[in-house]
């Protein structure tokens, strides 16, 4: 893991064509599916070698507080299912959701979803994927779908790369290591039912593991509720140790990050991504790193 040897960054794109056209399954996909086609073609040019996307409808990650201060006087974000149940998502705008729709447009696309089952948002996800996927492997870029965040359905909306079996179900979408995926072990055991470590652990035996973003949640005990939490394994609810020895032991070579940060030492920006504390979250990684080879020699 210490020696990733990458060309370039890894890209990340969601793209709002997705959500309108691919997720729905309209009929003027495939010519958007050319677009992105060309894409990757580009991005494999440029020396790009993996993207991350995802293929939650409409709203990207979701939390029901931006700025909630943590026992250790930290802000980070938090998930409250209770408060997030009361939420009416055709009047909000939080960061990380598109905000390139108008209210008009947000109302007509929820009405659309109401159309659009687990089961068919999974065959228009099969349909984007045999479409794209040899436009991917051509270029040499791997793609790497991100988990839902949380990974449950919200707002009514369907919701599918949630968990060990959709994993699994994914990856047989398209029998090849350019259709991999983004193990977001914070996103994952976002769901108490999910055990995060053990989807890595097979995901990388099964060699889809594209991405890794390596961050800590702490369950709160609420149902489905969560806090962003520091890094370190003793602030959250999962095992970073863990995370990172699995990485060593199947000799992962790819991208990580340390992915999110709570705002610390007085820093103020965008929700969910403090500098200071990413920072911190690479060290702690590296160190984990360290110490897990050591104690394999």
């Amino acid at each position: 893991m210490a020696q990733v040897k990458t060309k370039k960054s890894p890209s990340r794109t969601c793209g709002r064509f997705l959500k309108e056209i691919d997720h729905l399954g309209k009929p003027s996909r495939d010519k958007y599916i050319e677009n992105y086609k060309q894409t990757l073609r580009n991005l494999g040019e440029a020396g790009i070698p993996v993207v991350c996307y995802n293929f939650m409808p409409v709203f990207d990650w979701t939390r029901s507080d931006l700025n909630y201060e943590l026992e250790d006087g930290s802000h980070a974000l938090i998930f409250d299912e209770e408060e997030v149940n009361k939420m009416d998502p055709r009047t909000l705008s939080l960061p990380g959701w598109d905000e390139s729709y108008t209210a008009e447009e947000l109302n007509q696309l929820m009405d659309e979803y109401k159309e659009v089952d687990t089961e068919q948002l999974w065959k228009n996800l099969e349909y984007f994927i045999k479409a794209i996927m040899p436009t991917a492997e051509e270029a040499d870029v791997k793609m790497a779908i991100h988990p839902d965040d949380p990974p449950y359905s919200i707002f009514g909306l369907p919701r599918i790369i949630t968990g060990g079996k959709a994993l699994n179900r994914f990856i047989n979408l398209y029998d090849s290591k350019y259709n991999g995926v983004t193990v977001c072990v914070g996103s994952y055991a976002s769901d108490p039912k999910n055990d995060a470590v053990a989807m890595l652990k097979e995901m990388l035996a099964k060699d889809r593991v594209n991405f890794v973003h390596a961050r800590n949640v702490r369950l709160t005990g609420k149902g489905k509720s969560f806090e962003e939490s520091a890094h370190l394994s003793e602030m959250g609810s999962i095992d970073m140790y863990e995370v990172v020895k699995d990485l060593h032991d199947h000799n992962f070579q790819g991208a990580i990050r340390p992915d999110h940060g709570r705002m610390i030492w007085g820093e103020t920006g965008k929700p969910g991504y403090g500098l200071y504390d990413r920072a911190l979250g690479a060290t702690y990684l590296n160190g984990l790193y360290e110490a897990v080879q050591k104690a394999a020699n």
